[in-house]
């Protein structure tokens, strides 16, 4: 309801619903006549969650778009319940592999980080180094220039916390009739229900719903950039917690400072931000976005169809747009010429299956002369038939090629480098990529696995030539 409700921060969301919680039985009470009561609580185990992370996965694997993974849970068992005080994907180093698998993926996990009142830790799995961790703060008026403070029970911690969001007296759906802030509680099914509660458990999809939104108004950019773009919607610090409303000294300390601000979600703020998100060439500075895709989401193209197995592209209809360019690039050393279109970035790659005898410009490159541009193509298109860029190890230094633009215009360029780099060597190709003002890099596949896939991939830098 928070995250993607009628009322909630993104109601055009859609919700993939993992149930991780069993029925727990205990017993609480003695009646004045003796008898034992049994009383209920929802129960998390570790298998449960792993079974859901692989279940998340898979799903995403098989098609199912899931951009977020909301966790309103968490616990802190290890630590004896004082919460992890550091970084803690070794205390759990399946959930941590599971994690990461969805960053690759393109899905951000959100944890809220715990309601324990902890100064400097928190519940896993807010601790995982690829969870982006909530914490919950409130302000006890609604008069805009008075203080945001650290709600009394949230964990918090300097290193681990990411963000604050709004997470006392959250009204949303439930599934019961149930004010939990009236004396008398009416429990019974309802359709149309809402409830007010609070806790970081409201404080997490309040940020997953932001992220919603984010993605949906930039598409296409890596989890860290998302990760690195929410807090820039914050405009205010807070440092300090207070509950004016709780004067029991054994469950609260009243109020304390922390040492240090906060960032804090500003849902004031969001639509503009939106509207404004810096342009890839004013987050990145000199640098392209698309050499900040490939290193931060470890991706680099797919640019080879296997000779062993046969995979020549589909002559159905396409779900992934090619753009045309307009270009073409011309290598008449190796008596080869190519249409260029553009290759978006989906889901955490760039798609590049379906180029066939075109070759393709990633999403985020400068085009050819006006920057770092990057172009990719195939070597072969299947067993029989090789692919545009099939010979390009061949070129040597000094050589030159061209690209025609759709006036016929030749930019031309001169070969400086040709190399062979690791499968996911994306800071090497950065490195030649940036030695000149403007550069085109070609990339492609070389030493085929037996297993499928390549080892190694060919990449050919190139500086354009002013005469």
């Amino acid at each position: 309801g928070i995250a993607a409700g009628r009322d909630g921060i993104a109601p055009k969301a859609n919700i993939v619903a993992v149930q991780i919680f069993s029925w727990g039985e205990y017993p609480c009470a003695v009646t004045e006549k003796g008898e034992q009561l049994t009383c209920y609580l929802t129960v998390e185990t570790t298998p449960d969650k792993l079974q859901a992370y692989n279940y998340i996965l898979d799903l995403h694997n098989n098609g199912v778009r899931i951009d977020i993974v909301n966790m309103s849970y968490g616990d802190s068992t290890e630590k004896g319940g004082k919460g992890f005080s550091s970084v803690c994907d070794m205390v759990r180093p399946k959930d941590a592999f599971l994690f990461k698998r969805m960053t690759e993926a393109g899905i951000i996990p959100v944890a809220s980080s715990g309601n324990d009142s902890n100064k400097d830790s928190v519940n896993h799995p807010a601790c995982v180094s690829d969870v982006f961790s909530v914490g919950a703060c409130t302000k006890y008026d609604d008069d805009p220039n008075s203080p945001v403070y650290i709600s009394a029970y949230s964990d918090h911690s300097r290193e681990l916390v990411d963000i604050l969001a709004p997470g006392n007296r959250i009204r949303s759906a439930s599934l019961f009739d149930l004010d939990i802030y009236k004396s008398e509680a009416r429990l019974k099914l309802s359709t149309n229900s809402y409830i007010k509660d609070e806790g970081t458990s409201m404080a997490a999809p309040m940020v997953s719903g932001a992220f919603a939104l984010l993605k949906q108004a930039v598409p296409g950019r890596t989890v860290n950039e998302y990760k690195r773009f929410l807090p820039d919607i914050s405009r205010v610090e807070a440092d300090t917690r207070k509950d004016p409303e709780c004067n029991d000294p054994n469950k609260y300390t009243i109020e304390y400072t922390f040492p240090f601000p906060k960032k804090v979600l500003n849902f004031d703020g969001l639509q503009e931000f939106l509207e404004n998100v810096p342009a890839p060439a004013a987050m990145m500075g000199a640098h392209s976005l698309l050499f900040s895709r490939l290193e931060s989401a470890e991706v680099l193209p797919k640019t080879g169809f296997s000779a062993l197995k046969p995979q020549k592209p589909s002559a159905q209809p396409l779900s992934i747009q090619y753009k045309p360019t307009g270009l073409t690039i011309q290598l008449p050393t190796l008596d080869a010429a190519a249409d260029i279109v553009t290759v978006p970035f989906i889901d955490g790659e760039y798609p590049v299956d379906q180029l066939g005898n075109s070759v393709g410009m990633p999403e985020g490159s400068a085009l050819p002369g006006k920057g770092i541009s990057v172009i990719v193509g195939h070597n072969t298109l299947d067993a029989e038939e090789f692919g545009p860029f099939a010979a390009i190890g061949l070129l040597k230094k000094g050589e030159r090629f061209f690209v025609r633009n759709e006036e016929g215009k030749l930019m031309t360029f001169e070969v400086y480098a040709n190399e062979k780099i690791g499968s996911r060597d994306a800071s090497t190709l950065e490195t030649a990529a940036l030695a000149y003002e403007n550069t085109l890099t070609l990339l492609t596949c070389e030493d085929e696995l037996p297993e499928g896939g390549y080892a190694s991939r060919r990449i050919i830098s190139a500086k354009l030539i002013i005469e």
